[in-house]
């Protein structure tokens, strides 16, 4: 699932708290699995290219620059085999890994609150439970049976760009 949200006055301000800016309680927060701000930066050649990706894809002509490109039809064969037959399940290693950065991650939510007196993010079962299925959604993806350490690692990676970066704008202070 994914979902999107607009900052509260129509543009994010890099002054403000995050916390200020969108109308989530973090009860409501807690509940995704992944948390990105992305902001809308001026800059001409980015501008530029988004723009003239958006107009090729209403002129039904898309530049395609990368050869790599895979057909629609396999695409869907891929997608319809990973969601049938691939179920990912931890492996040993990859079930101590994500004990010890659940402790890790506990202990350093706990070590900033003391140290900087803010609520940062609270770390409970609810975000290891996000980073087992991260992770076994990229083993999905890599059409593997078994979650490997890598696996982890790329989800809690993931879980600290997004959700620990979200609360470190003040996201989660609501």
């Amino acid at each position: 699932m994914l979902a999107a949200a607009n900052p509260l006055f129509g543009r994010y301000d890099d002054l403000k708290h995050a916390s200020e800016q969108i109308d989530f309680q973090s009860s409501i927060l807690s509940r995704f699995d992944a948390i990105f701000i992305v902001k809308d930066t001026r800059e001409e050649s980015v501008d530029k290219a988004i723009a003239r990706h958006v107009v090729n894809l209403h002129m039904r002509r898309v530049d395609v620059s990368d050869s790599t490109e895979i057909s629609m039809q396999d695409l869907k064969k891929y997608l319809t085999y990973a969601r049938t037959r691939i179920f990912p399940r931890l492996s040993e290693e990859a079930g101590h890994m994500l004990q010890d950065m659940y402790v890790s991650d506990r202990q350093a939510s706990k070590e900033q609150l003391i140290s900087r007196k803010s609520s940062g993010i609270p770390i409970t079962v609810r975000q290891l439970e996000a980073i087992i299925r991260i992770s076994e959604s990229i083993a999905k993806m890599h059409l593997q049976n078994v979650v490997k350490p890598c696996h982890v690692e790329e989800a809690h990676r993931l879980f600290k760009i997004s959700t620990l970066n979200a609360a470190a704008s003040g996201l989660s202070s609501q």
